[in-house]
């Protein structure tokens, strides 16, 4: 990964883990969007599915946070494995934010040894 893109995973995981803090659910789902095109630029694109398909899941994403999610889905679509797709979609339901965020993060910033 590039430095300029692990900077922007850091500042991310910074923006995201404070609006968690303070309840700023629309700021956490715009910046898991956000993150996700992070992680298709990476080559991430399993975790980046599985990031969009949860946030698309949720029933009080707004109208322009889901949609710039979907258009990313749909690019998704187009190059991934339909199982890779449809396991996505089923996760969804049953994975808390903590979840996808860690899976996220950890495939982005592994540790440093």
């Amino acid at each position: 990964m590039t430095d300029d893109r692990a900077t922007i995973a850091r500042q991310l995981y910074v923006i995201i883990s404070a609006a968690r803090e303070m309840g700023a659910t629309v700021e956490v789902y715009a910046r898991l969007v956000e993150l996700s095109g992070v992680l298709v630029e990476a080559g991430l694109t399993t975790e980046a599915a599985n990031l969009l398909a949860w946030v698309m899941h949720q029933p009080d994403v707004p109208y322009d946070v889901y949609d710039r999610a979907d258009d990313l889905w749909i690019d998704l679509e187009s190059r991934l494995c339909p199982r890779v797709i449809a396991d996505a979609k089923q996760d969804a339901p049953i994975t808390t934010l903590r979840g996808v965020v860690e899976a996220s993060f950890t495939a982005l910033l592994p540790p440093e040894s």
